[in-house]
C-alpha cells in the first residue's frame, strides 16, 4: 500500500469523525451555557452514545483499512495504531475548529456568563444541602478560574482539542490495534 492512500484515508475518516465530534461538542457548550436543567440530561445521554459511536468507527475505519493489505503484506499493530491516532488527531483538529467558530459566533462573553450561571447554581446547591466547605470552595475556585479567564486563540483551541484526540485515539488504539492486525500470510513456492 501506499502512503498517498494512507493519508487520504485518515483525512477522510478523520473528517467523518472530526464532524461528528465537533457537533457534539457545539451542542455540549450549548447544553451547559442556556441553562436548562433538562438539556443537561440530554446531554449526559448524548456523551454516552457519541463516545460509542466515536469507538465504534474507530474500530470499522481501522477494520475497513486493515482489509485494504493484501494477506501477504498484513497489516501489522503499529500500522494500524498509527492509523487510529493519525484518524483521531485529525479529528481532533476539525472538531477545535468548529467549537472555535462556534466559540466565535456566540461570543466568548455569552459561554462564560453561562458556565458562570451553572457553576453558581452548583454552589447554592451545595450550600443548601449544607455539605462540607470543601465543596463550596471548589465551587468557588471554579467559580475564579471562569471569571478571569482568558479567551483562548484558535491555534490555542485546535492544538488542545488535537492533544485530547490524540491521546484518547492512542488510548483507544492500544486496544483496537490489537484486535485489526494481521499477520501476513506466508506462502512457499513448490519449488
Amino acid at each position: 500500500m501506499n502512503n498517498r492512500g494512507f493519508w487520504n484515508d485518515v483525512l477522510r475518516c478523520g473528517a467523518i469523525l472530526g464532524i461528528i465530534m465537533g457537533a457534539s461538542g457545539i451542542f455540549e457548550t450549548y447544553a451547559l451555557i442556556s441553562g436548562s436543567h433538562g438539556l443537561l440530561g440530554v446531554m449526559l445521554l448524548e456523551m454516552i452514545v457519541v463516545l460509542a459511536v466515536f469507538v465504534w468507527l474507530l474500530y470499522a475505519f481501522a477494520r475497513k483499512r486493515s482489509r485494504l493489505y493484501e494477506p501477504q503484506e498484513g497489516f501489522s499493530y503499529a500500522q494500524a495504531l498509527l492509523y487510529v491516532i493519525c484518524m483521531s488527531a485529525a479529528a481532533g483538529v476539525i472538531a477545535g475548529v468548529m467549537k472555535y467558530v462556534f466559540i466565535s459566533i456566540i461570543g466568548y462573553g455569552t459561554m462564560i456568563d453561562g458556565y458562570m450561571d451553572i457553576l453558581e447554581y452548583y454552589r447554592a446547591t451545595v450550600v443548601q444541602a449544607d455539605m462540607p466547605d470543601m465543596y463550596v470552595k471548589m465551587f468557588d475556585d471554579m467559580i475564579e478560574a471562569v471569571r478571569i479567564s482568558e479567551r483562548p486563540s484558535i491555534l490555542a483551541t485546535v492544538f488542545g482539542s488535537l492533544e485530547t484526540y490524540a491521546v484518547g485515539g492512542a488510548l483507544l488504539g492500544l486496544i483496537i490495534s490489537g484486535i485489526v492486525r494481521r499477520d501476513p500470510v506466508i506462502t512457499h513456492n513448490g519449488e
